[in-house]
């Protein structure tokens, strides 16, 4: 495709699509009100220039998910350049832009014409010249077509990742392992994808997994140790004596736990299960992580 005519097909796209207007979700309402003590968007936005109220558009004037879709279908196969972006600024701004912002279903909208700062961070936020490296790629490529990869390239372009063999092993093993058809696979998708920066380039992913659970582990036992403490003594008491609250609930951690053990099952047909260690440590100091990360599958298995 020519790129010019590209970018000035995605121009007008971008264009239409904040004048077709953007639907404030229920929590940008709380946010709105918490922080203005209003929800009527059109005195907030009296000053688009203000700090807050530019703040606040910027929240606002983030791509959907829908927008982020649509993007991908039609331009996500093209592979722009950072000067490529410069010129889709160029031409976006090139005239006033105005957007359309509902707040409820039945309102009418509110319509506003944008300052340059909050079209420009609504464009960036496209990452139009994010492109898979050859190794992702390649799998994506052998894995998936149609509407599969758009969808999926599209959950991976606004991922902060440095791609390494790991995390594409474990990637396409969900891809290609997990039922496509199954009520969880977005939620299990996004966990997954949460959990990818913290695998490292050596780590066998069935491995991570397992060390991933048993973290979550140690901090359910936390959890669990400190209510037990909560019950039977104050809080006073507690904090003279050093406790501190845990991070995280014991809901979480049980809920995060039980996410490995659906991917674990899906992906290699088994999990791990162990009990409290007790006063069993496996953090000795002086040990290597990959001391550590062998200690600990050999106690779990």
């Amino acid at each position: 495709m020519n790129t010019n005519a590209s970018l000035a097909g995605l121009a007008r796209w971008i264009r239409d699509r904040l004048q077709d207007g953007i639907r404030m979700d229920p929590s940008l309402l709380d946010h709105l009100e918490a922080t203005f003590g209003t929800t009527d968007v059109a005195a907030v936005l009296s000053d688009p220039t203000g700090s807050e109220a530019a703040s606040f558009l910027e929240l606002l004037l983030f791509p959907d998910a829908r927008t982020r879709l649509e993007f991908e279908r039609r331009w996500g196969g093209n592979r722009y350049t950072a000067q490529d972006l410069d010129a889709l600024l160029h031409a976006t701004i090139e005239r006033p832009v105005t957007v359309a912002i509902h707040t409820t279903l039945d309102s009418e909208p509110f319509t506003l014409q944008l300052p340059e700062s909050a079209v420009t961070a609504f464009v960036e936020r496209l990452n139009i010249t994010w492109q898979p490296l050859t190794g992702l790629g390649e799998m994506l490529g052998r894995t998936l077509t149609g509407e599969q990869l758009s969808a999926v390239r599209c959950r991976l372009r606004h991922l902060r990742l440095i791609w390494h063999p790991s995390q594409i092993e474990l990637l396409e093993h969900f891809l290609t392992r997990f039922p496509g058809d199954a009520p969880d696979v977005d939620a299990s998708f996004d966990f997954l994808s949460a959990l990818l920066a913290e695998i490292g380039p050596d780590q066998e992913p069935f491995a991570f997994l397992v060390a991933q659970k048993f973290a979550f582990f140690q901090a359910l036992c936390k959890a669990e140790r400190f209510e037990r403490l909560r019950q039977t003594s104050n809080m006073e008491t507690l904090m003279l004596q050093g406790a501190r609250a845990v991070h995280g609930s014991m809901d979480e951690w049980r809920e995060k736990m039980r996410r490995i053990d659906r991917i674990c099952e899906s992906l290699y047909g088994q999990t791990r299960f162990f009990h409290e260690p007790g006063e069993q440590s496996l953090h000795a100091p002086g040990q290597t992580d990959d001391r550590q990360m062998a200690d600990l599958v050999r106690w779990l298995s």
